[in-house]
């Protein structure tokens, strides 16, 4: 039993389709109380999470939004960053995220996601990376892009930094999950790594 609804007599006018596809997802992740608990129920519930903004007051009850204002800036930041949308809907959203408790209703992407990253192997580790930690790190990330595995990391100083220059430098391929926003490098030093992650995943070579 789905136990909201959502109010949206102010909804964005934007005219483009995809704009008006992105602003329901960034809508319904940013409705008060709405967890990714309860945003999996609605998943359930409706196929297309989105239609709740359309759903009947006997089908939803209780959440309300309106704050469209602020996706439509939302929408303009992610143009700029050149920054796309993956929504829970989508093929290309891992199928391994969508199985959690709690996924996110969408993933801003920079660069693309392909078929070929669900063989992927995620290598994290201490930002304070020993020697020998990132000796096994080079081992181990080259050993994993050598068999075609997608090296998955944070993109954090340590361990995970050298995990990405090693895909890369082997010709790997490789995701970074950034906490810090991905229309942003963090740390500031790692701003040419994260250049050369968006490239490369954004090139179908």
């Amino acid at each position: 039993m789905i136990e909201a609804s959502i109010s949206c007599a102010k909804e964005s006018s934007l005219s483009a389709p995809a704009q008006n596809e992105y602003a329901r997802w960034i809508a319904l992740s940013q409705v008060k109380g709405l967890g990714g608990v309860s945003f999996k129920k609605l998943a359930a519930h409706f196929v297309d999470p989105t239609r709740v903004f359309s759903a009947s007051a006997e089908e939803l009850q209780q959440v309300n939004f309106s704050g469209w204002e602020q996706i439509e800036t939302e929408i303009r930041r992610i143009r700029q960053a050149e920054v796309t949308i993956v929504p829970f809907t989508d093929v290309r959203y891992p199928a391994r995220l969508r199985m959690i408790a709690d996924p996110p209703p969408f993933l801003y992407v920079k660069g693309e996601i392909r078929a070929e990253d669900d063989k992927a192997v995620a290598v994290v580790g201490s930002r304070s990376a020993s020697d020998y930690g990132r000796k096994v790190t080079r081992d181990l990330s080259r050993g994993l892009a050598a068999l075609g595995f997608t090296v998955v990391s944070g993109l954090a100083r340590g361990i995970d930094g050298t995990a990405h220059e090693t895909a890369l430098g082997c010709g790997g391929r490789t995701i970074a999950v950034l906490g810090s926003g991905v229309d942003r490098a963090y740390p500031p030093e790692h701003a040419a790594l994260y250049r050369r992650i968006s490239q490369r995943i954004g090139n179908s070579e």
